[in-house]
């Protein structure tokens, strides 16, 4: 196994909340290569990264998607990024040498593609935030799933569960891919 090297990482408070999830489901289930944050969090990203360094100006794309915006160009929309550093956390994010100089590597060459400099702290909430997005019904599953077994099932008799799940459903509908 290769040594692990400690990075600053700075996460938005929602996305560190939504990994903290996200991994409570991989432990409960047993999925080990994914039961801590900081696996997590380099699955995520490497799985970006191979997705993207063939084509580095699909990301562009991710972040029009993210962020909601109609195209990437204008210098405005660039600093809407910044958005993304808002409520920040500390998180000691601990990568291996190869793979820290992997990311690093695929952020410099973001930056050269595009014209201005990523921050580490803005690509890492890119890139994770894209993956919320991404598998927000898989994970909202995730939760209905567990919350719908029957150990917890005399909690429906009160109504109020059932409607949640009734909810649940619903928004669960409009978020499928069509």
């Amino acid at each position: 196994m290769s040594e692990l090297k400690q990075v600053s990482c700075y996460l938005n408070e929602k996305l560190k909340y939504a990994i903290e999830k996200e991994v409570i489901h991989f432990k409960y289930r047993g999925v080990e290569e994914r039961a801590t944050i900081n696996r997590n969090m380099s699955y995520i990203i490497e799985d970006f990264i191979e997705k993207h360094k063939k084509n580095i100006e699909a990301v562009a794309d991710v972040i029009v998607k993210v962020l909601s915006i109609d195209n990437f160009d204008s210098v405005s929309q660039k600093r809407l990024l910044a958005k993304l550093d808002i409520s920040l956390k500390s998180y000691p994010l601990k990568l291996s040498t190869a793979f820290s100089k992997k990311l690093e590597d695929f952020r410099v060459d973001c930056n050269r593609v595009f014209g201005f400099k990523f921050t580490k702290t803005g690509f890492y909430n890119l890139i994770l935030l894209h993956y919320y997005i991404e598998n927000k019904v898989a994970l909202a599953r995730l939760d209905l799933d567990f919350w719908s077994q029957d150990y917890f099932k005399g909690a429906e008799s009160n109504g109020e569960f059932g409607d949640v799940l009734k909810l649940f459903h619903k928004l669960l509908e409009k978020g499928e891919p069509k």
